[in-house]
Order: structure tokens, then sequence, then C-alpha cells
């Protein structure tokens, strides 16, 4: 059977697991100035990464701000371009380099 996590620890753990560069949540302190307990805008935090920042594999790597607001084909094509335009340009390194 799990144990179940108090909300702390899961905040945590979850804390843990972001990736690097996001920004972490402010820390404050309780009444009693000795445990440290996180803001309640941490909620709203995790919302907005997980809808605005996070790409999710299952979508395209898009966010799914980008796909509800119908951003997702111009940012696809965008990608597409600059692949293009990157495979073009390694190549012609490649012949400059290999002559």
């Amino acid at each position: 059977m799990h144990r179940r996590l108090d909300c702390s620890e899961g905040r945590r753990r979850l804390a843990a697991r972001l990736p690097h560069g996001h920004e972490q949540h402010a820390r404050t302190t309780d009444a009693t100035g000795r445990e440290p307990r996180v803001p309640r805008s941490y909620g709203r935090y995790l919302v907005a990464l997980y809808n605005h920042r996070r790409y999710h594999e299952s979508i395209d790597n898009l966010t799914p701000a980008d796909v509800y607001f119908g951003r997702g084909p111009a940012i696809l094509a965008e990608r597409e371009r600059i692949k293009r335009q990157t495979i073009a340009d390694r190549r012609l390194q490649h012949q400059l380099h290999a002559a």
C-alpha cells in the first residue's frame, strides 16, 4: 500500500523534478518562522509551466496553449524551415571542408 504524501513533501518532490533553468518558487516561513512553506501561487506557477512553457511530445513538441490558440501549424512550419536551412548550411560546410 502506498503512503500518502503530505502537501509539502509532494511539492518538494515536484520541485526537485523541474527541469534546469526554471525558476524555483519563493520560499516563505510560517508564523513561527521555523518551517518553510510554499506560497499559494505555486499552483498557478505549475499550471502556467505545464500549459505555456513545457513542450509535450504527444502533440508534436508544442505547448497545450500553442495547440489551443491555433499557433501549432505556424510553429511547425517555422521549425521545418529552420531544419531545412540548417541541413543545407551543414551540407555546404561539409563540401567546403572536403574540397
